[in-house]
């Protein structure tokens, strides 16, 4: 079994091969993030009908703490798995040991530090709903290195299933738990039903299994380059998550909780999508990390589909986020109006940016990534800060304006890497920024329109602009990039073939 596995690892793919394997990766990895999203759409509705801002801004604090607990699990050893071009059965095991002993013991200081950070934010029902979560730690550390050898492999179809088992699971259990009256528990103990039957799935469809092997050695090499990993993590852990913390000790639990529902609602299209991509691209660059041009065919293919989805989703939602907002999730929330109107225009920026990573991991170049979350640390907090004298708004502003500045300067850094001039880069981009500008004119034009005739459209409205706008986005892409629609259109067919 481990032997099959060796002999795999140290087969070598033909570049072509790869570009195929890489795209029918992202295809898989799309359809099961496109089913995850929407189920979650539709969960998310109810429980932001039946819950109020308070129990999501509990939830945001209590997640601070177990995300950035979570972060530290493996110690950066399975992007170090995937990074590697050989591994063997010792490197293997000794991550997946590594792994459960770290889950066991980041429960444990869970459990101790709870106290305290219920202390920070002044509200004792942060304590236990951290102990109860950081359960979870130990579950995913059980299936964290299958995942991983899975990534390496390129076997997204495979890994959808428990991806999308487990949001099944999520919702089958939430939803009569929130009616049963547990109000946030609910979302507490569906996560971790949730890990639970997707980790067990994912020991059930992979055939590796790990031998009593634990060699520092090894783990030594794995943490030489997940260190690396980890530390730029931890500080782009803080770079995303200050203007929680800062909003939850000068704004309140509630303005947390309309901030958090606005910024999920930004990140889905960026954090499901955009980052899918980036989960493949990651370990098929790696195989080809030395070969520059066909670094730079896939990392410019790669932005190119990422925007073409992220751009027309983003600009819409930011364009019809009022009534996106009042009528789907009620009139409770409309003061995460202008807030995500304003992430959205941020989430542009970040969407250019989401492949970066892949490149310096694939080049071995973790460092550099370390480095310049060392920079963007300097940066973001005290903008957040000063952002949040204004209020919500004032925090969108700050962090949007922040991006703005920090993103071309790692964009160029990446460049340099690979040799890869902006011109070919601005050219992945304008199938995406021209059809999205011509969409959001026609919204623009839309909802001027529906003042003076169709004030009371409400839910027909809302899906008219949805539609046409949809229609508007297609219609400009084949009109203009007629080669790269085509190119489009032939892509999703020999992936579906």
């Amino acid at each position: 079994m481990n032997r099959s596995l060796d002999k795999a690892e140290s087969a070598e793919q033909p570049a072509e091969g790869l570009t195929r394997k890489t795209m029918r990766g992202i295809f898989w990895s799309g359809t099961s993030q496109f089913m995850i999203q929407g189920i979650s759409f539709f969960v998310n509705i109810v429980l932001a009908r039946l819950l109020f801002p308070e129990d999501f801004g509990i939830l945001a604090m209590a997640a601070l703490f177990i995300e950035m607990t979570g972060l530290i699990s493996d110690f950066g050893l399975s992007a170090a798995l995937i990074q590697r071009k050989k591994i063997n059965q010792t490197q293997r095991s000794t991550a997946f040991w590594m792994n459960i002993l770290v889950g066991v013991t980041l429960v444990g200081l869970s459990v101790l530090c709870a106290p305290l950070a219920a202390d920070f934010f002044r509200r004792d029902i942060i304590a236990p709903v951290i102990m109860v979560s950081s359960i979870g730690f130990v579950i995913r550390a059980a299936s964290g290195v299958h995942r991983a050898l899975m990534t390496r492999q390129l076997r997204f179809k495979t890994l959808a299933i428990p991806d999308v088992v487990g949001i099944l699971a999520f919702s089958a259990s939430v939803i009569p738990m929130v009616l049963m009256g547990l109000g946030l528990w609910s979302i507490v103990l569906a996560n971790l039903v949730s890990a639970l039957i997707s980790s067990t799935i994912l020991w059930r469809l992979s055939s590796w299994r790990p031998s009593f092997l634990f060699d520092w050695a090894a783990c030594r090499d794995l943490m030489s380059f997940g260190l690396n990993v980890l530390g730029e993590q931890v500080l782009d852990y803080v770079n995303v998550n200050v203007d929680y913390l800062i909003i939850s000790r000068l704004l309140g639990e509630a303005m947390l909780g309309i901030y958090t529902f606005a910024f999920n609602l930004m990140t889905a299209p960026l954090r499901k999508i955009a980052q899918m991509v980036t989960r493949v691209t990651f370990p098929a660059f790696s195989q080809v990390q030395t070969d520059n041009a066909v670094l730079r065919a896939g990392y410019l293919k790669s932005v190119r589909y990422i925007s073409l989805i992220t751009f027309p989703i983003l600009t819409g939602l930011g364009v019809l986020a009022d009534d996106f907002i009042r009528l789907v999730y009620g009139n409770k929330w409309i003061a995460a109006i202008v807030p995500l109107q304003i992430m959205c225009l941020d989430g542009l920026i970040r969407t250019i940016s989401t492949t970066t990573g892949s490149i310096l991991y694939a080049k071995n170049r973790a460092d550099i990534g370390f480095k310049w979350k060392i920079v963007t640390v300097c940066v973001i907090p005290p903008a957040v800060y000063i952002g949040a004298q204004y209020g919500i708004i004032g925090v969108s502003i700050a962090v949007a304006l922040a991006t703005l500045v920090l993103a071309p300067i790692i964009q160029v850094i990446t460049h340099r890497l690979m040799d890869l001039r902006f011109s070919p880069f601005g050219a992945a981009l304008a199938p995406a920024a021209v059809s999205s500008i011509m969409m959001a004119g026609w919204l623009f034009i839309l909802m001027a329109l529906r003042r003076q005739y169709w004030p009371d459209g409400g839910y027909l409205f809302l899906g008219t602009a949805v539609m046409s706008g949809a229609l508007i986005y297609t219609v400009g892409f084949r009109l203009i990039f007629k080669d790269r629609f085509m190119e489009a259109i032939d892509l999703v067919k020999q992936l579906r073939g």
